[in-house]
């Protein structure tokens, strides 16, 4: 219930208008907020965080950044708050009411199991065109395990704009699903160490058709020279895969015609 407004923004923030314009040179500066509350109700130790790094000084990119943390964090989506610190304040008061309202142990203090609820967002990779943000959220509810929810975001420096999906060319889709397909059973059986009986594969769908992996619903997004397609816990894999992701580079993506054409082009600049 956390991460629903996450995978939500993933399309609103293709849709965000920073009329601002950018500067797309130099590294930028960055400023910082962290909040945090914690207490104890009906027999729970209850916290929740936030820590997060993002850019200044260039304000169609603060534009298009503030509104993805806005609404990763569930507290903005209509993208009209301005300030991180007053995100991050409310993204800790509604956190610590949900948190409030999962209370179900009403026993002996020492048997019940804290409850909490970590995020943290920063810049993840630069360079002199495009910012990508990271955003990770941790959440335990009681159980055997809590739940990790992690997605990258890449913004043009030059209008703020979301660098996303649109960038893969669109009737070439099924190629660049299949290529993911190999390369992430190429991973899973690196992490079996190479028994190719006791490895997860991704082999047949219901039907029995060779499973060709859909593009994650969360997104893509750009860190060095590649572009990453991660998913999330659960989405393709069991639990103890946590997140996959299978990288395919820019060049590679150019090469074989897999990038849209107006967006290749512009890599020769």
């Amino acid at each position: 219930m956390f991460f629903a407004a996450a995978i939500a923004l993933l399309v609103a923030c293709s849709n965000v208008k920073c009329n601002a314009k950018g500067d797309g040179n130099g590294a930028l500066e960055r400023d910082s907020v962290k909040d945090s509350t914690a207490f104890h109700e009906g027999g729970h130790d209850i916290s929740v965080y936030v820590s997060i790094v993002f850019p200044k000084g260039n304000e169609a990119l603060e534009c298009g950044v503030t509104k993805f943390i806005g609404e990763f964090t569930g507290v903005d989506s209509t993208g009209t708050m301005t300030d991180v610190k007053t995100i991050a304040r409310h993204y800790v008061e509604n956190g610590a009411k949900q948190l409030k309202g999962m209370v179900f142990y009403k026993g002996d203090d020492r048997n019940a199991p804290s409850l909490s609820l970590n995020l943290s967002m920063g810049v993840m990779y630069e360079n002199d065109r495009f910012l990508t943000m990271s955003a990770q959220q941790e959440t335990y509810l009681g159980g055997a395990h809590g739940s990790l929810n992690t997605v990258g975001m890449t913004f043009s420096k030059a209008d703020g704009k979301v660098i996303g999906k649109e960038i893969l060319a669109q009737d070439k889709l099924n190629d660049i699903r299949k290529e993911l397909t190999k390369r992430l059973n190429e991973m899973f059986l690196r992490l079996s160490d190479g028994d190719t009986e006791k490895a997860f594969s991704l082999k047949e769908d219901e039907s029995g058709k060779p499973y060709v992996v859909e593009l994650p619903s969360s997104g893509i997004f750009i860190s060095g020279d590649d572009v990453v397609f991660r998913y999330q816990q659960y989405e393709i894999a069991p639990y103890v895969f946590g997140t996959p992701e299978a990288k395919i580079s820019l060049q590679e993506l150019k090469n074989n015609g897999w990038l849209e054409a107006e967006f290749a082009k512009s890599l020769e600049k």
